[in-house]
Order: structure tokens, then sequence, then C-alpha cells
């Protein structure tokens, strides 16, 4: 399960003199199996709030509770451990090991977990079962972005952390990227966290969060989600 508690939650930068607030008394909760939007613009702290409940970056202050796990009093070693058993990643860029083919990238994930996916069903699940045994300079954009949207599901994590998945693809392409994590989500009820500035991906959420300066300034419940195929751009 991963239930998700975030409150007062705080992390700073320092920038020569200055004390940049990235994250400012953020207080947040998650169900198990939303799809959840963060949207806020460039500079907001979406990014920074994802890789705190990642487990990327350490708050200064807070609490972070997931699943029942405090993240924020974890060490290294537990956080590590925490990452590799319940969270996936998807990040705007890639990241796929370019010697290895598709099937070998999401393999390397599989591997971590006692009860994972099987690295070619898991490509079937994207629609690639037919490209294994290409490597990512052999595939599209889109292609390679779904190969790390199987990569990061293949070790079943209950939170999956999409960071602008479809920033770096055309409007057709970021909509089968999205159709293929909005999918999975419906049939896994994993939880899915996906930070956009695009307001109308929102429109496939079950709640969106606005976020700005670091902090949430509204939660809203979306009642009737649209299919990916239907969202006008």
């Amino acid at each position: 399960m991963s239930h998700i508690h975030l409150k007062n939650v705080c992390k700073s930068y320092r920038m020569g003199n200055n004390l940049i607030h990235a994250i400012n008394n953020l207080s947040l909760e998650i169900e198990q199996g939303e799809f959840v939007v963060v949207l806020g613009p460039s500079g907001s702290g979406k990014t920074t709030f994802l890789n705190i409940l990642g487990g990327l970056e350490h708050a200064d202050s807070g609490e972070i509770l997931v699943g029942g796990e405090a993240v924020n009093q974890m060490n290294e070693a537990t956080l590590t451990d925490y990452r590799r058993r319940k969270v996936g990643f998807v990040f705007q860029f890639f990241n796929l090991l370019p010697t290895l083919t598709a099937l070998e990238n999401v393999a390397l994930t599989a591997e971590m977990a006692q009860d994972g996916y099987d690295p070619q069903a898991i490509l079937e699940k994207v629609k690639l079962g037919d490209r294994s045994e290409h490597y990512p300079g052999q595939l599209s954009g889109g292609q390679q972005q779904r190969v790390a949207i199987a990569r990061s599901l293949a070790k079943k994590p209950a939170l999956v952390l999409a960071d602008e998945p479809t920033g770096s693809l055309d409007i057709e392409t970021g909509i089968d990227v999205l159709e293929v994590m909005h999918n999975l989500n419906r049939e896994t009820g994993q939880t899915i966290v996906l930070v956009t500035h695009n307001a109308a991906i929102a429109q496939i959420a079950d709640r969106v969060v606005h976020v700005s300066n670091g902090a949430v300034q509204r939660v809203e419940t979306n009642p009737n989600p649209i299919a990916p195929r239907a969202l006008a751009w």
C-alpha cells in the first residue's frame, strides 16, 4: 500500500548568499491507486517535491510517510532500499542504457524485485513486444519513453513518479505515453504522481494539485477523468 502523507515539508537551497525556498510548508494526502497530476509553472517546486517523495533528496523538515514508512527519517541505505522496493521513476529524458536492448533495459529493473513483471510481458503491455531486441538508438522518442515506463513498472512499484514524461515529445506521441500510464494505473492500481506545467494533462487525473512557490495552493478532485485520447491540447 502507498498512501502518502506529507505535512509541513520544507526544502531550501543555498545559492551564493541567497537562500532559495524550493518547498515551503507543503502538505498533501494522496490515496492508494490515485492518478494525481501536480500542476505548476517552472520553478514552482514540482521536481523538488517529486525528488523528496522518491527519496532522491532530503527534506529539511516536515513529515513524509509513504505506506506508513517515514521517508524523511531514513538513512542512505534505507532510502536505497525504499527506492528499490517501492518507487518507479519516469523522467522527461529516457535515461536508457544505449548498449542494452529494450528487453535488457527492462530486465535490469525487473531483477531488483522478488515478484517483478516478466520483462517481455511488460513490454507487451506498453505495445513494444515486437521491439524488445531493438536498441534505444533504433527506437523513436515515444518508443524510448514507453521502454522507460516499462522499466519503471517492471518491479511492480506501489508508487510511480513521473517528471514531465511528455516534455520532450510531440503531442501525438505524448498522448501515446499518457495512454500507457493511464491504462496501467487502471489495470494495476499503482499510485501515479505526475508533475507537469501542461494544464491539459490535468484532465486525465483523479485529482489535480496546484502548486506555486513551493506550496500547495489548492487541490481539485476530478469526478470524470477523460481518456488521454480525448485530450485537447
